[in-house]
């Protein structure tokens, strides 16, 4: 048996060949898709168990509303940050604002599909280092005015 599959592979060398690239390319599209999502879910994890890693609590209106975007609360009052500031536990506290956000241009068109891709979100600065889960870059500055973004 043996000498006849030798012989077969012999007589059909480029069938041979072209075989074991499929299957060789098989096997390195499925490695590397593999990776990339191990990649991707990693980046996430460690994305949302890190990102939040020195704040003890939100806190944030009662009541939900559904939109496109998922669940969405209504904003809480500013005036409550001085009531949260008070309780003798809490060493900081910040207030922050986040949501839907489009980057356009002077004539107020967006830059950018805002259809494809992920959701363009943008968020208040926090200038706390200790609450902000962004960082600078050396050279980099925060925003300081209304028509500044980071």
């Amino acid at each position: 048996m043996l000498l006849v599959t030798l012989k077969g592979l012999l007589a059909h060398k480029l069938r041979f060949l072209l075989t074991a690239t499929a299957v060789l390319l098989g096997v390195a599209f499925m490695a590397g898709t593999l990776v990339f999502t191990d990649t991707l879910d990693h980046g996430f994890k460690n994305l949302f168990e890190n990102g939040l890693q020195h704040t003890d609590a939100i806190v944030r209106s009662h009541e939900a509303f559904d939109t496109a975007f998922g669940d969405q609360r209504e904003r809480v009052d500013l005036s409550l940050l001085d009531r949260v500031r008070a309780v003798p536990s809490v060493e900081r506290a910040a207030p922050t604002i986040e949501g839907y956000a489009q980057i356009v241009d002077k004539k107020g068109k967006a830059i950018g599909n805002p259809a494809a891709g992920a959701p363009t979100l943008g968020g208040g600065w926090i200038s706390d280092d200790q609450l902000s889960v962004w960082n600078i870059l050396p050279g980099g500055r925060a925003p300081v005015g209304d028509d500044e973004i980071v």
